[in-house]
């Protein structure tokens, strides 16, 4: 939401994730499925349930709905809302395609198996994880090529301590970890 708010405005905003995790509560049948998924806080939640509640809602930021880091009673002050989204989209599952969205749209919100990532300092990462089980939200920011092999950059919620500064590439071509399956953006 941060990156297509900055490249409608040109301003970078901090919005409130305690804001979802006290607030928002859709639910979405998951696609190719008829299972109903609903959004649980800090229990977890998908993307476009996040997107939908912020179009309708709309957003405050960071300042105004501090993160603590557990659920809470929703406190959403409606006065101070001050980011609003017109649409959301899923992406084709197609390299090509999350391509063309990160060059259009910027960074793309992308749920993928993060499993093992707790082990990875650096490098291109091509080891151990499923296409077909995601259980970790991430944002996919960029891609390059290093000596031949293509990879995406990603950016990890699990601080600079971690990966590359906070980040982690993976290798492209393969749809490594399932990062192909479940790609979608949102538009300011």
């Amino acid at each position: 939401m941060e990156g297509a708010f900055f490249l409608a405005h040109k301003q970078l905003p901090l919005i409130s994730e305690q804001q979802l995790v006290d607030c928002e509560q859709d639910c979405m049948i998951y696609p190719g499925t008829t299972q109903q998924v609903c959004d649980e806080g800090c229990n977890g939640g998908l993307m476009p349930n996040a997107f939908t509640y912020a179009i309708r809602v709309g957003m405050v930021s960071e300042d105004d709905y501090p993160y603590v880091g557990v659920d809470q009673t929703c406190k959403l002050d409606t006065s101070k809302i001050k980011y609003h989204f017109t649409k959301w989209s899923f992406i084709d599952d197609n390299e090509d395609a999350m391509v063309a969205g990160l060059n259009t749209n910027g960074p793309l919100s992308v749920a993928l198996d993060a499993t093992y990532w707790s082990f990875y300092s650096g490098g291109i990462y091509d080891s151990s994880c499923s296409s077909t089980r995601m259980n970790h939200g991430v944002l996919l920011v960029g891609y390059g090529e290093e000596s031949g092999n293509k990879y995406w950059i990603i950016k990890n919620s699990w601080g600079p301590s971690w990966g590359e500064k906070g980040f982690l590439r993976l290798i492209r071509g393969k749809n490594k970890c399932g990062v192909n399956n479940f790609v979608c953006t949102i538009v300011a």
